[in-house]
């Protein structure tokens, strides 16, 4: 006994007990305690209006709950109240039990806290923005653009080879008169989309003739007014006046470094909330069933 009573731990022991029964003496009946009593202070309204705004910074939502008017003030409780009272009554019933929407959303949760514990991110020097561009400087290229018109003959009107014939037949005819681009509409016939195309990449193209007439209009240069084809697409045969070519090309730094920056942040930003995923995730111990462990190497 003698030995006890001179143990450091067990006068911690004791000095915490002490403490404990001061504050329950001077904190009996908290409201908190009671499952029917929903306590709205600053701090549960402070949270609210985190979690409303999916945005967690505390000098914000601070600043916000001042600003409030009486009457907009009155409304936030209300829709505290509201939301605590449905969320507890639900919690009671068992709802959330076994559901996945919930599991979802709580995950969501998280993920928002997780980006919201990044901060405010500290502003990179053009060095280090220099360094990500290069990293992914493919993310930045500029696709090769082109301009044209085009007259169109409808395969489902004529048939394949009569509209190639139209087309053949209408082709000398352009170049022979040296039809400019605005003169193109009195010839052919109406296509499903546009005849005038300004400065469409690859893909645009592609949407609107197929692979095939896309790669040969790429291949193309201007040539003073040349007319080329007879191109096919899914919907007949066309002919192709092409005004402008932009080959593709790697902008200098200055020319994005807007976006550089933003995306330089948004990476940083996925990199901080994977790493708090993380540290999450190593809090718990994984017990993976047997049948489900990967095979070992032979």
């Amino acid at each position: 006994m003698k030995r006890l009573l001179t143990d450091p731990l067990f006068h911690f022991i004791l000095l915490g007990a002490a403490l404990f029964g001061v504050w329950n003496y001077l904190h009996p009946g908290r409201a908190d305690d009671d499952p029917n009593t929903i306590r709205v202070d600053r701090a549960a309204l402070l949270e609210f209006i985190q979690l409303r705004m999916r945005a967690f910074d505390d000098a914000d939502a601070q600043a916000r709950l001042a600003s409030f008017s009486p009457e907009a003030l009155a409304d936030v409780v209300s829709a505290y109240v509201r939301e605590e009272a449905l969320y507890r009554s639900a919690q009671a019933l068992g709802l959330g039990v076994d559901d996945y929407v919930i599991k979802q959303r709580l995950v969501q949760k998280m993920e928002y806290m997780a980006e919201g514990m990044a901060g405010e991110p500290a502003i990179p020097s053009d060095t280090v923005l220099c360094d990500f561009y290069q990293r992914h400087q493919e993310e930045y290229i500029e696709p090769a653009q082109i301009s044209f018109t085009h007259v169109f003959f409808s395969a489902s009107r004529h048939g394949e080879e009569k509209a190639a014939e139209l087309a053949a037949d209408a082709l000398i005819e352009l170049n022979l008169r040296h039809v400019p681009l605005t003169g193109a509409t009195g010839f052919g016939e109406r296509f499903p989309y546009q005849v005038n195309y300004v400065e469409r990449t690859r893909d645009d193209v592609a949407g609107h003739f197929g692979p095939e007439m896309t790669d040969g209009l790429f291949k193309l240069e201007p040539n003073g007014g040349q007319w080329h084809g007879v191109y096919t697409s899914s919907f007949g045969k066309h002919l192709v006046l092409l005004t402008k070519s932009v080959s593709a090309r790697v902008p200098e730094f200055t020319e994005v470094r807007s976006q550089v920056l933003q995306d330089f942040r948004a990476e940083q930003l996925r990199e901080h909330k994977a790493g708090f995923i993380k540290r999450i995730i190593g809090e718990y111990r994984i017990d993976l069933d047997a049948d489900l462990q990967p095979a070992a190497a032979p």
